[in-house]
């Protein structure tokens, strides 16, 4: 029968390549391949914008299906489901910020344009923490404590970038305040991911369970952060990256160090 694996993206397939143009391994992208040339399903489920699908394609070979902004757009062959914000919902964080005097900043794709509260202390200086990476993932955009926008634009995900130390305080003091609205999980050591209430990576697998009818025992899931938790409760075989979180590994019937390794162990 039919097997669908569902990967994250940064610090899983975006991982061990040691080619910088090419953040997949030639290893990783021979063994998906592979997997889709037997009649399988390879996805894609990430906290990241639906633009990087076009680079995934060009990476791969193929388009796979798309899980983006943490569940709040799902593309699939030319099915499409989204779950929206507005920028309503941005303001909230962005005066929560503000009010609480938070080191760091709030962003999000809106209508093709990146809005951004004041990021001037950012990106951060400490041990361990890559600077230059840090850079090359954020893009400009307009700032928003300087000007004017539209509060009913629409976005998919709202992206709070937080000193890392001050991660796990800000999260729970947001979910006490306001977990009925949103989901907030983090993706990375120095953000929290903001999606509409009831919305995530697992949500996404779900329904592309649906789509492609292919039942829980014959779907994979691999990832390496907090937001791949959702993955798990939608799988049978549950892959986590040896770099992954120590809550994520717990979880996970098997650990490997790349996507190549958990398909050979999926397709056994």
């Amino acid at each position: 029968m039919k097997k669908l694996f569902v990967s994250d993206l940064d610090g899983t397939l975006f991982y061990n390549s040691n080619d910088i143009n090419k953040p997949i391994s030639d290893e990783n992208i021979h063994a998906i391949n592979k997997f889709v040339e037997d009649g399988n399903i390879f996805a894609i489920a990430t906290a990241r914008n639906h633009k990087f699908l076009d680079e995934i394609q060009n990476y791969l070979g193929f388009r796979p299906p798309y899980i983006c902004y943490n569940g709040g757009k799902i593309i699939v062959e030319q099915y499409l489901e989204e779950y929206t914000l507005s920028l309503s919902d941005y303001k909230l964080f962005e005066d929560y910020f503000n009010e609480n005097k938070i080191d760091g900043f709030v962003s999000t794709l809106s209508e093709g344009i990146y809005y951004q509260s004041n990021r001037k202390n950012y990106p951060y200086n400490f041990e361990g923490y890559d600077i230059e990476n840090r850079k090359s993932l954020m893009f400009e955009g307009i700032d928003t404590s300087q000007s004017r926008y539209d509060i009913n634009n629409k976005c998919h995900k709202i992206l709070l970038i937080i000193k890392p130390e001050l991660v796990l305080k800000v999260k729970e003091d947001l979910k006490d305040k306001f977990s009925d609205k949103y989901e907030l999980v983090s993706s990375d050591i120095d953000n929290i991911d903001v999606v509409l209430k009831g919305r995530s990576k697992g949500k996404g697998i779900e329904t592309l369970s649906s789509y492609y009818n292919i039942p829980i025992e014959n779907i994979g899931v691999i990832g390496d952060s907090e937001n791949d938790i959702s993955m798990f409760n939608y799988s049978k075989n549950r892959f986590a990256m040896k770099n992954g979180i120590e809550s994520l590994k717990n979880k996970a019937d098997y650990i490997v160090e790349s996507v190549a390794e958990a398909l050979k162990i999926f397709t056994k």
